[in-house]
């Protein structure tokens, strides 16, 4: 017999109730809130008879799309992963878009990858195509605007008397490159592509001669500093562990001291001396040029996840005669419209010599962040400067500046992606007339959106706020040691390192985003239309320290701990909905356990089973952080802001964008008109962040249900849905079958309080919005938060005590991450 409709959803019918057992389902667990279903309602129809999945009992059927698994992946490292990106390319200025792209942006932009992602995959052609799914195509503009906006201008480089010289000295003949130095045609020559396009290191050798000739005459031009490398026996030593290169690179000479050194890599061939990936192809067919594109993109992307002082990067790619310029920042990936190696060689001359005579502040370095060398583990050790800024969101005028050593990589895997925030997180300690010295503190350094308060600001705010009234949930907050903007250059602290005014000195692409690109991956261009509109979202480099270090919610390694965890990062959101604000990207790696002093005031919220080290005087409490997404709900912007979250705990609503639990007596002319976040959503994703921990992690002399992934659960699909697939429903039924179905029997107790829960987040939504309707002000919705907190809270407690009373489920955890395929590639 299915399940009938869902009639109450308090903590105390779930916990009061007594499941009843069906002869259908006998052999595999009882059927959840039978004490709590009408029989004088209508009964909701099951999932099969809804066309929405596989049933209890049942077997599974993939869900309708399907993406073609690609394997088990390979962690760079245990405290490392994946993270944070933009799906679509953002073009610089705020006129290179039309202006109704300017409010929208993709929820992907935060979320679409976390620690699990398949950029860490032991095989390059993998992990490659994982980053080009969410960054399926680049904008391409004018060669002329990318060298104004990138390069010195011709005559600070004396070009044309450059050029002048080349013809003189035979390298130019009837205005192209001199053959053989140069082929007509390399496709037409029989040797093997490496041979054939060494023809690039006579070329430059033949323009460091006459540069060299040049500055002879005029001393005021700029040294060569960089070397060409055409490929050869080395290979990077990227973080992946893998050993893709490019096909030639502009690079930096000389030793380095890095995890690539300590492994014999040779040191030019280094990711932390690139500055200029290259991809050469023979045939310049659409397949060949595909490729081409997709190396050269994987060889920026790789430049910019393994070291963390590159601002930006350039690439170039040649497919027998065509050639295009490339650039990435946190922000951006373009292309230039191609160009012909012979016809167009004064426009190669000017991109050669650029990239030859540039020194690493052009290329792209952060001289604030001094790699220092690498301890016995092969870790770089950075020297990182953060300039104070004060809470007014500026700059003393004398800024006071504090180096910092990093001791320890926390994360960096919103790295992972093409652009945006690229957060990379380390434990550090102050260094004091070059030693190290004090406690140890935790460093952020990021790249956040350039209209948006800074975190420090914030949480400020909010911690100001609650120690005026008192209010004991201050201790759910971390404490900013210093914070501040990073400027371009050390010398100069006035200049915030922009994304717009500086790295491309706020040249406007004249471009069509709608028609100016260049497909990376072709298969997947239908969905493009799919995807959110581009946004005109520049960013700006900034860190923070904070005073306190914790662990994340992963490694508390019981379930009552992270069921603790989520409760005391519960009390901290409702505290941030009672300051004003909402947060907006509540999420697992957002919640953190850190000792505070036990002679603190307590708040209300339950405490963990084991009170933190009584000798030393300290108790565990959770924080919440990462709030620099968070807005005021009475800002005018606000209703206007962009969705954000992580993909995987996102509220169904924000991911829709869809007002999807208006009380049904509302007909669909009376629904609002512009959707908006709002506080509820910061609370949605407490649910899915503990449904999620169900399915990562295994507790001891329990096994995996068979050898089947979750991906092949229509209804774990429904509930954990693929990027860029439909949204997830919040459904207790689903979640319902999602447990019975793929989790082991000692699980199946979490069911009913799961249940009950999702019914109460429906239901508390549907009281917010009537109360709301039609106005749907986020400050009235949000009025609702405290008896919502309230009830996750106690469903958690819930959850506990089922943990408490089964034995078999308080063992440490361990993490199937690696064993189970969670979705379809």
């Amino acid at each position: 017999m299915p399940p009938k409709k869902l009639v109450g959803s308090t903590p105390s019918a779930v916990a009061n109730s007594k499941p009843r057992r069906s002869s259908r389902l006998a052999n595999l667990s009882s059927k959840p809130l039978s004490a709590r279903l009408s029989t004088n309602k209508p009964r909701s129809r099951t999932m099969n008879e809804a066309g929405l999945g596989d049933g209890p009992g049942q077997s599974s059927q993939p869900p309708q799309k399907k993406r073609k698994p690609s394997g088990q992946r390979k962690p760079r490292s245990p405290s490392t992963s994946r993270r944070d990106v933009s799906p679509t390319t953002q073009i610089e200025g705020p006129s290179a878009l039309p202006n109704h792209t300017q409010l929208e942006t993709s929820a992907r932009a935060l979320s679409v990858h976390d620690e699990d992602s398949q950029y860490n995959a032991a095989k390059v052609e993998e992990a490659r195509e994982a980053l080009l799914r969410d960054y399926p195509y680049a904008r391409t503009v004018e060669l002329e605007e990318m060298l104004e906006a990138y390069f010195p201008k011709r005559e600070d480089l004396d070009l044309d008397s450059l050029c002048k010289k080349l013809q003189k000295n035979g390298v130019i003949t009837k205005n192209k490159w001199k053959s053989p130095m140069v082929p007509a045609s390399p496709k037409k020559v029989s040797s093997h592509k490496e041979i054939v396009f060494r023809f690039l290191d006579r070329l430059y050798t033949a323009l460091q001669q006459a540069w060299k000739e040049l500055r002879t005459a005029n001393s005021s031009l700029p040294k060569l500093t960089t070397e060409l490398l055409i490929k050869g026996k080395g290979s990077q030593e990227a973080v992946r562990h893998n050993h893709s290169k490019p096909d030639g690179a502009f690079a930096f000479g000389g030793k380095i001291c890095s995890a690539a050194e300590s492994k014999g890599v040779e040191s030019s061939w280094s990711w932390m001396n690139i500055v200029c990936p290259m991809g050469f192809k023979k045939n310049d067919d659409d397949e060949d040029k595909l490729d081409d594109y997709q190396k050269v993109v994987w060889g920026m992307h790789e430049v910019m996840h393994n070291d963390p002082r590159r601002r930006f990067v350039f690439g170039l790619t040649i497919a027998n005669t065509t050639i295009r310029l490339w650039f990435q920042n946190r922000t951006t990936l373009v292309a230039s419209h191609p160009f012909h190696l012979h016809t167009d060689w004064r426009k190669l001359v000017h991109i050669l010599i650029a990239l030859g005579t540039a020194d690493r502040k052009a290329l792209g370095y952060d001289d604030t962040m001094v790699l220092r060398g690498c301890d016995e583990d092969g870790e770089d050790i950075f020297d990182i400067s953060v300039f104070e800024q004060g809470e007014n969101d500026t700059y003393a005028s004398e800024p006071r500046i504090t180096t910092y050593r990093t001791v320890e990589r926390i994360k960096d895997y919103t790295a992972d992606v093409l652009t945006g925030r690229a957060t990379r997180v380390w434990k550090v300690r102050k260094v004091v007339n070059g030693q190290m010295d004090g406690p140890e503190l935790v460093l952020k350094d990021t790249w956040i959106n350039d209209d948006r308060k800074p975190e420090h600001v914030i949480l400020g705010q909010i911690r100001k706020e609650l120690e005026e009234k008192g209010d004991p949930r201050i201790r759910h907050f971390l404490t900013c040691d210093t914070a501040g903007w990073v400027p371009v250059t050390k010398a100069d602290p006035g200049i915030q390192d922009h994304t717009y005014r500086v790295h491309c000195r706020q040249v406007v692409f004249n471009c069509n985003p709608a028609t100016d690109v260049i497909p990376l991956l072709p298969f997947l261009a239908p969905r493009l239309q799919k995807m959110s509109s581009v946004t005109t979202d520049q960013r700006i480099h900034y860190r923070i320290v904070f005073s306190e270090v914790g662990k994340p919610l992963k490694a508390q390694g019981t379930f009552d701990r992270m069921f603790f965890a989520l409760q005391g990062g519960l009390c901290g959101c409702g505290a941030i909905h009672d300051t004003g604000h909402i947060h907006r990207d509540v999420s697992a790696n957002n919640i953190l356990l850190v000792m505070r002093d036990a002679s603190s005031a307590p708040c209300r919220c339950p405490g963990p089973s084991l009170d933190g080290v009584p000798e030393t005087g300290k108790i565990l409490v959770p924080v919440i952080m990462d709030l620099e997404h968070s807005v005021n709900v009475n800002d005018n912007k606000a209703s206007h802001h962009v969705r954000t979250g992580t993909w995987d705990s996102m509220a169904s609503e924000v991911q829709s964008r869809y007002w999807r639990f208006l009380p049904s007596k509302y007909k669909l002319a009376e629904y609002p008109t512009r959707w908006c976040q709002h506080a509820l959503h910061d609370l949605e994703p407490f649910l899915w962040i503990a449904v999620r921990i169900l399915f990562k992690y295994l507790v001891p002399g329990v096994s995996l249900v068979s050898s089947r992934s979750y991906a092949s659960s229509s209804s774990y699909s429904l509930i954990f849905p693929p990027i860029q697939e439909l949204p997830r429903q919040l459904n207790p039924i689903m979640i319902d079958y999602a447990i019975l179905g793929c989790l082991p029997e000692p699980y199946h107790v979490f069911r009913s309080p799961m249940m009950g829960w999702a019914r109460f987040l429906i239901e508390s939504y549907e009281k917010a919005y009537e109360h709301s309707h039609p106005s749907m002000v986020i400050s009235e919705i949000g009025r609702t938060s405290p008896e919502v907190v309230q009830g996750c809270s106690d469903f958690l407690s819930l959850l506990r005590n089922e943990v408490k009373a089964n034995p078999a489920l308080q063992g440490e955890l361990e993490d199937v991450t690696n064993r189970v395929s969670y979705y379809y590639h």
